[in-house]
């Protein structure tokens, strides 16, 4: 699945990014307390609350726990290579898979 549009929408503490897959779904991307987390709305919409609430596809801790700010280069090794190469498929019975 292909990411269509990103924005970031809160440069630190925490850093935040909100966005749209090409079929349509949002997705949250949240970077605090050194824990990097990204979560997808259930359904087609352009409202982030239902990103922010959704099905959690990454969690993984990539800083220490005082960190809340993701550079540029982190943001495109750790989000947008997970992102372009996040496929629905990899689905398994506790929750998405890791890549």
């Amino acid at each position: 699945m292909k990411v269509r549009d990103i924005i970031k929408t809160c440069e630190a503490c925490p850093s935040q990014w909100d966005g749209h897959f090409e079929d349509g779904r949002m997705f949250y991307v949240r970077y605090r307390w050194g824990h990097l987390i990204i979560r997808v709305s259930p359904d087609l919409t352009d409202d982030v609350y239902e990103a922010v609430e959704g099905k959690e596809i990454l969690s993984k801790q990539v800083g220490d726990s005082l960190n809340g700010f993701l550079d540029d280069d982190q943001f495109r090794r750790e989000v947008l290579m997970f992102l372009d190469n996040f496929e629905e498929e990899k689905q398994t019975e506790t929750g998405y898979g890791e890549r």
